[in-house]
Parts: C-alpha cells; sequence; structure tokens
C-alpha cells in the first residue's frame, strides 16, 4: 500500500568524516535508491548512469540546495497476495495515488497526513490532480513501468482480465521456480496441498 507508514521510514546516516554537522536534520524526500550512489560517492567511485538514486553529499553540503520534490512509488500485483498493483506520486505535500480497479486518491499530508480526506472524492475534480497524474505518468515512463490506462474522470484503471484459476497457474510457476533452490522436500508437489 502507499500509505506514508508504509512507505516514509526515519533515514539516519552518520559518517565520522561526513560533510553534514553532527546532530542536523534535514527534512527533505529522501530514498533508499540514494543509498547506493551515496556510498559510491564516499568511496571515491563514480555512479554508474543507470543507477536511479541520487548521491546524498550534496543534501547534506546544502539542506536548502535543489533537491527532488517528489518520488514515484510503485507495487505490482503478485500472488498469492492480495494487494492490487498500485501507482502514486508521493510530493513535499500531497500524494497521488492509483490502485489498479479504483479510482485515483488525493491527498494533502500537510493538513491530513493520515490520508483520510481524499480530496478527489470531495470536489470530483481537480487540477492538481491532473497535473500530479501527468507527472506520475511521466515518471513511470522515466523509468520504465508501463502506463495505466483511464477511460476518464474518477472512473476505475482498467483491471488485468485474468482468467479464474490465473492465481492457481501463478502459485504453480513460482513453486517450479524455487523447487531447484529450496528443496523437493520443503515445497508441495501441488498447490493446495498440505492444506495450503
Amino acid at each position: 500500500w502507499a500509505d506514508e507508514p508504509s512507505i516514509r521510514v526515519p533515514f539516519l546516516l552518520r559518517h565520522p568524516a561526513g560533510p553534514a554537522r553532527p546532530g542536523s536534520e534535514v527534512d527533505r524526500l529522501v530514498l533508499n535508491l540514494d543509498l547506493a550512489p551515496t556510498l559510491l560517492e564516499l568511496a571515491g567511485h563514480a555512479v554508474p548512469a543507470h543507477v536511479q538514486g541520487r548521491s546524498l553529499l550534496p543534501l547534506l553540503r546544502a539542506p536548502s540546495g535543489a533537491w527532488r520534490d517528489a518520488f514515484l512509488y510503485t507495487y505490482e500485483f503478485e500472488a498469492p497476495y492480495p494487494v492490487p498493483s498500485t501507482r502514486a506520486l508521493r510530493t513535499e505535500r500531497h500524494k497521488y495515488v492509483e490502485i489498479e480497479g479504483e479510482p485515483p486518491r488525493l491527498y494533502d499530508l500537510h493538513g491530513d497526513p493520515g490520508e483520510q480526506h481524499d480530496l478527489l472524492a470531495e470536489d470530483g475534480s481537480s487540477e492538481l490532480a491532473r497535473s500530479l497524474s501527468a507527472r506520475l505518468a511521466s515518471e513511470m515512463i522515466t523509468v520504465g513501468v508501463p502506463v495505466w490506462r483511464r477511460r476518464s474522470g474518477r472512473e476505475p484503471l482498467r483491471e488485468r482480465q485474468l482468467p479464474p484459476d490465473a492465481l492457481a497457474h501463478r502459485a504453480r510457476d513460482l513453486v517450479e521456480r524455487l523447487r531447484p533452490e529450496v528443496g523437493r522436500e520443503v515445497l508441495p508437489t501441488r498447490v493446495g496441498e498440505n492444506g495450503d
């Protein structure tokens, strides 16, 4: 889920000769993707072009300097878990969320940190939602995530048309892929075996 407690965690960094003053706090959007570029830069290595994160060192040196103002969150449906595919754009103030099979949602995280009041459900449409939706699609294209199609307005995103036994097929495929790694005796021969 794209809820704040699920996607935001405190990030602590300590480096004896680091660029930041000890005890300082920086309230900006940082991601776990930023760890690799930061460690590479600290070690004196170049950051490969394909790496999505950014080194935190410039942010630590100048906390009010230019930095990301939003990030993309994605979750793709995985059998057998009942969590639908989700995409969200989280800015410093707002979060725009698209969940497969549901209408989009928009939250003002400053006024509603618990995400209890969907702004789109209250007023039905918003220029802000259109702007964030376009930016979400742009971010998805940039990192290679397929963009969903929406017919119009608050209609749900198109749902995947899966055959009724698709979940069982996916589970069997997963079992077969894992069998060589964990051993035959650990995994059931058939999905649903042993009361599963």
